[in-house]
């Protein structure tokens, strides 16, 4: 497994008054290397910047130059009021994509690999959004293309709907998109609703499950087992990006969710059998949000044990612990399986689906 850091990571850095703090991914790298297997199985590599003409595979030029006129002024905002600028923003999210897509080149020699930095998902070609300035996943998807793969599968379990993803390839055929999210009647960006399914010869590859605030590992398990892993096996994808971000767990402090790391563990395994059986495990794993480091770094540790077949140990580190601001255990995996059994507005948007989907293309 290869795992994507640099101390450059720690440059994309809004300010302290910020939500999304860097130092979650050092924290990750530390939490890491203080579980010896783990460790030994990990082999961390520092990325390069993406260049001008990897990025341009996604963003336009014009939005480049907005970007990089914005990082020399090191003021205002990058979008609405949301994407703040600071000096050497251009050069922080380039590293970002670059770290994205050196695990994508790493991961086509078959050996599975996650970038701590990546899942940018909210940017679109030509503007900043969501926190996101360039949007690694567009880059590394267009960067598949160009290769010629015909069936690409992007999964997103953040809490947060992936929309610069989802509409930037909305009539894209080659781009299986599932987006399981905390419904935008309460969640920015407000969008990915169940009858956005694509459009043209991409219509029913773009699979949008959208979660009432406080759905859990209950929820999750029946959405993954009625709609993702029919969908997916049916797609037989070449390869496979999974956003894991951290915001889906039940404590992070902007979102409304309630996974446990029970939830990270189950995808990981559903999207890890599938690229053995398909694309000759080529899978990226990327960071994505999160916004309480406690729970996102064992999110992520979840997903990454998972994917290497190791079985983490009961206790978080101490050292690792002591780095906290506060924590409300000292586990490493939650306990407690989380959520209720499959209630009527759950159940209605998984029918809606099979509707929309899944008998159209002869699944059910």
């Amino acid at each position: 497994m290869y795992v994507s850091y640099s101390e450059g990571y720690l440059s994309y850095d809004f300010g302290p008054d910020h939500p999304m703090r860097p130092e979650r991914l050092e924290y990750f790298i530390k939490l890491l290397e203080s579980i010896s297997l783990l460790k030994e199985c990990s082999h961390i590599f520092r990325p390069e910047k993406a260049s001008k003409n990897l990025l341009t595979l996604f963003h336009t030029e014009d939005y480049l130059q907005f970007v990089k006129e914005s990082c020399s002024k090191g003021v205002g905002y990058l979008d609405s009021f949301d994407t703040p600028a600071f000096r050497g923003c251009f050069e922080a999210a380039s590293l970002m994509v670059g770290g994205t897509l050196e695990c994508v080149r790493r991961a086509e020699e078959g050996v599975p690999a996650f970038n701590v930095g990546g899942g940018y998902h909210h940017a679109y070609p030509d503007r900043a959004s969501g926190f996101c300035i360039f949007n690694d996943v567009g880059v590394a998807v267009k960067f598949l293309e160009s290769k010629n793969y015909r069936r690409i599968l992007y999964f997103d379990m953040d809490a947060h709907h992936g929309d610069g993803v989802m509409y930037s390839f909305y009539d894209d055929p080659r781009l299986l998109c599932i987006d399981i999210h905390e419904s935008g009647q309460y969640l920015f960006p407000g969008t990915g609703f169940e009858n956005e399914i694509g459009v043209e010869d991409a219509k029913g590859l773009k699979v949008n499950i959208h979660l009432q605030p406080y759905s859990g590992d209950c929820e999750f398990e029946y959405i993954l087992q009625e709609i993702v892993k029919p969908v997916v096996e049916w797609f037989k994808p070449e390869f496979i990006i999974m956003q894991c971000g951290g915001d889906s767990h039940w404590g992070d402090p902007i979102t409304h969710l309630e996974l446990s790391t029970y939830s990270y563990i189950l995808a990981t395994e559903t999207l890890k059998e599938v690229a053995e059986r398909y694309s000759s495990s080529r899978i990226v794993l990327l960071g994505g949000g999160g916004y309480n480091i406690f729970n996102t770094n064992r999110c992520w540790l979840s997903a990454l044990a998972t994917l290497l077949d190791i079985s983490l140990p009961e206790y978080a580190p101490k050292k690792w612990l002591s780095l906290l601001d506060s924590y409300v255990h000292p586990y490493l995996l939650d306990r407690e399986l989380t959520g209720r059994e499959p209630g009527p507005i759950v159940k209605e948007t998984v029918e809606k689906l099979k509707e929309l989907v899944l008998k159209p293309k002869g699944i059910v």
